[in-house]
């Protein structure tokens, strides 16, 4: 009995995952509406680190 509910469990589980319609459409709306946007980065970025005080960023 056990392992006909856990194999009933599993195909239910596995059916679930494989629909991923909507997360196409989800990822499809997020890139058109993030297609011709740039990003623009600070000249002089400065980084916080953990426990620690405010860090400049040195490019060599």
């Amino acid at each position: 009995m056990r392992i006909a509910v856990n194999t009933i469990m599993f195909t239910l589980l596995t059916l679930y995952s494989c629909n991923d319609r909507e997360n196409k459409q989800n990822i499809t709306r997020l890139v058109n509406e993030w297609n011709g946007k740039e990003i623009v980065f600070s000249e002089h970025p400065v980084f916080t680190r953990f426990t620690k005080d405010d860090t400049e960023y040195r490019y060599c």
